[in-house]
């Protein structure tokens, strides 16, 4: 997380006085659409606004739902279920006429997971089951490239990222044991670590 925030850092004091030199300047304006991202355990789908404020760089806000299905490679071995978040990022665009073309940012999420999950015996049997409320919090690199059509009214945004999930705050409660079981507050966490999505964003721009 503190290597994203000195990149976040550098993107902006750097390009930021080099945009200036590059593009002349252009006033503010906005845009909105959605996007969705896929992940290997999930899918997030949100509603997304981007402020542009020069030719070169842009604050992206995004409202939305993490679905997530953990399957067996999170704590437990079972875990499903989702939650309402937000995030607040930056891009640097690259092309000469601005905001279009290749673009790398930085971007954090916070989410607001509840989590099911459940863990087997040996015979498949249930051993314990319990829910999790987990804030999730999802710093990631993002690169993507912008292709604009409609007279610059539209555009089409794919895009990959690369961070990491952790899980910041997690409380939860059982809703089965078994009467052999012996658990104690740990086993209310649930899957974190590396992340990889891949996505696309469809944004309609409310100014030229």
């Amino acid at each position: 997380m503190r290597i994203l925030m000195v990149f976040l850092a550098l993107l902006t004091i750097s390009f930021s006085n080099q945009a200036q030199e590059t593009y002349p300047p252009k006033k503010p304006q906005t845009s909105i659409g959605f996007e969705l991202q896929g992940y290997p355990t999930g899918l997030i789908s949100a509603a997304r606004t981007e402020l542009l404020f020069n030719n070169a760089n842009a604050i992206n806000i995004r409202i939305g739902y993490n679905w997530l299905n953990h399957r067996d490679v999170g704590k437990h071995q079972m875990e499903k279920g989702g939650g309402v978040g937000f995030s607040i990022g930056y891009r640097r665009y690259f092309e000469n006429e601005g905001l279009k073309g290749f673009f790398v940012g930085v971007r954090s999420d916070l989410w607001f997971n509840k989590v099911d999950w459940k863990d087997f015996k040996g015979d498949k049997s249930l051993l314990i089951s319990g829910t999790s409320n987990v804030i999730v919090v999802q710093p990631t690199i993002e690169a993507g490239y912008k292709v604009k059509f409609a007279d610059n009214l539209l555009s089409f945004e794919p895009n990959i990222a690369f961070g990491y999930e952790w899980n910041a705050k997690t409380k939860g409660n059982i809703t089965y044991a078994d009467q052999t079981v012996n658990y104690r507050e740990e086993i209310f966490e649930t899957g974190e670590g590396i992340i990889f999505l891949l996505g696309f964003s469809f944004m309609v721009h409310l100014g030229k």
